[in-house]
């Protein structure tokens, strides 16, 4: 049984007189469920925000030969707040996502905005020019990891993945002047020698107190003596996105990977954090296969001994940086049958609220008393030097939580929005839901965790590698209420194998 699916009522005796308003209410009931969304609870509005693709006629081939699009495979939201319309009735948003991602990975034919101008209510979506699918003449025949920040002029800076067609992934980023409608200035991040920055899984933050102010950060990597490392990469710009800086290391090269980072930009208008995930790894060999006189070098997938949660801190807005600092080490994951079919847990999540608290969740299996992973929080009030020791967010109770997501509103208040895969899963089924749970400052849940949308069978999905809707969902706040932008499959649908969904006017938690 999934908590707030189920009802129980007695059984009311039959009567000739009751039998008419009865039959008139079934036939009420059953017209409303045929136009309310099926993936939404008693307590919230979810709609959908996507609609069809307008990539569906596009075919622009990929030379390698890996990546297939499917169309409408949407995945990987994010979201932003226009910080000047929050707490007011009319909250403005601007969301992205990978429209027609491809199979085996490679990216999505492009990249889509929606903004509303109502907190959710209502929305416009349209095709951002990044790709050769949106601009035939663009450089670019794939897009993939999607970032959106809003300043407090109201720009809204974006940042994303291009990929070349010799397979290159280069960091881009883009400023929209009318709150996401349209866009300007796509760019590729210069790097030192001249040449386009590369990298994978970048971020975006705007200043919130210097208009014209954003940073970006990403996955760099080297070779070193041989072994492949990786570290964060950082630029900015003060002029609106108009010209960006170029990249420059956060710290130098240390030993392992340092992955999925994270810019957050503090209130006070020069501090900024790069939380990240440090991978340690063993890397094997590789080993030459050959059969009938045909040969393949197969270069085995790096196994990680040691995972943790950490932050670079600079307090000069990026012109150096100390640390890292560890936020807190991460159990390692079980192998199961869900994990089979799940790409992974998704990667970590951080916010920094108005008064300069950070929040930081993610999926651990700790303290799980079915040794499946749950999803964590750890906060700090002094400005990243201490953190509290993780606290749950989602019920213990042996479903396979994952993709974390947190936003800090105005009061103070931490809101997590996270899926979870029941462990009653029939045969080749991952029933899933989205749930959202409001945690104190301290780390506290406030209220049980609200189920937002499912269960969906998140095997409809389609794969890359396995089940993908990204490795991250979007969650935007304001004052009291939380906006969350994420993806559900759209089971038995066979042109909508996925969809990104809102909740109507936001979240309140009060």
């Amino acid at each position: 049984m999934r908590r707030g699916l189920w009802t129980s009522g007695a059984e009311v005796p039959r009567s000739d007189r009751g039998a008419a308003p009865c039959l008139l209410l079934c036939f009420l009931l059953i017209l409303g469920a045929l136009f309310l969304p099926q993936d939404a609870s008693a307590g919230v509005a979810v709609q959908r925000v996507s609609g069809p693709s307008p990539f569906a006629a596009c075919s622009i081939p990929d030379p390698g030969g890996h990546t297939v699009p499917i169309t409408n495979w949407d995945v990987e939201p994010n979201i932003a707040a226009d910080p000047r319309t929050i707490g007011s009735s009319h909250v403005h948003l601007a969301g992205l996502w990978q429209q027609d991602r491809g199979q085996n990975g490679g990216g999505a034919r492009g990249l889509m905005a929606a903004v509303s101008d109502d907190g959710g209510v209502t929305w416009r979506s349209q095709s951002i020019p990044l790709t050769q699918c949106s601009v035939p003449s663009l450089s670019f025949i794939r897009a993939s990891d999607p970032w959106v920040s809003i300043g407090p002029d109201g720009i809204v800076y974006a940042s994303a993945l291009g990929v070349t067609p010799q397979g290159d992934l280069q960091i881009m980023a883009g400023v929209s002047a009318d709150g996401g409608i349209t866009w300007s200035h796509w760019q590729t991040i210069p790097a030192p020698n001249e040449r386009p920055a590369s990298g994978d899984k970048e971020s975006i933050a705007a200043n919130p107190s210097r208009p014209g102010t954003a940073y970006i950060v990403w996955d760099g990597g080297v070779s070193t003596a041989g072994r492949p490392e990786a570290w964060a990469m950082f630029a900015e710009t003060t002029d609106g996105g108009k010209t960006w800086s170029p990249a420059r290391p956060v710290t130098s090269p240390r030993s392992g990977d340092t992955f999925a980072n994270e810019i957050l930009a503090a209130p006070d208008g020069h501090t900024l954090y790069d939380v990240f995930e440090h991978q340690r790894v063993i890397r094997g060999r590789p080993q030459r296969l050959c059969v009938r006189r045909r040969c393949v070098t197969l270069t085995p997938f790096p196994t990680i001994v040691d995972l943790s949660i950490e932050m670079f801190t600079s307090r000069d807005g990026g012109a150096s940086w100390g640390g890292p600092r560890l936020v807190a080490r991460v159990a390692p994951f079980p192998d199961n049958g869900v994990r089979t079919f799940v790409r992974d847990p998704g990667i970590q999540s951080a916010a920094v609220g108005p008064t300069g608290q950070l929040a930081v969740v993610w999926a651990d299996p700790r303290d799980s008393r079915h040794g499946t992973p749950d999803i964590v929080v750890s906060t700090s009030t002094d400005r990243g030097a201490t953190w509290s020791r993780p606290a749950l967010v989602s019920p213990s109770d042996g479903s396979w939580h994952l993709l974390p997501t947190v936003a800090i509103a105005g009061d103070g208040t931490i809101g997590v929005t996270y899926d979870g895969i029941a462990p009653e899963a029939a045969p080749r089924t991952l029933p899933t839901d989205t749930w959202f749970a409001a945690v104190s400052p301290r780390g506290d849940v406030i209220d049980p965790p609200e189920l937002l949308a499912g269960p969906e069978d998140l095997a409809w999905a389609p794969t890359s590698a396995d089940h993908f809707i990204g490795d991250y969902q979007g969650l935007a706040a304001s004052d009291s209420r939380f906006f969350p932008l994420f993806v559900m499959p759209d089971p038995g649908n066979v042109t909508v194998p996925t969809a990104v969904y809102c909740v109507a006017g936001g979240i309140s938690h009060v």
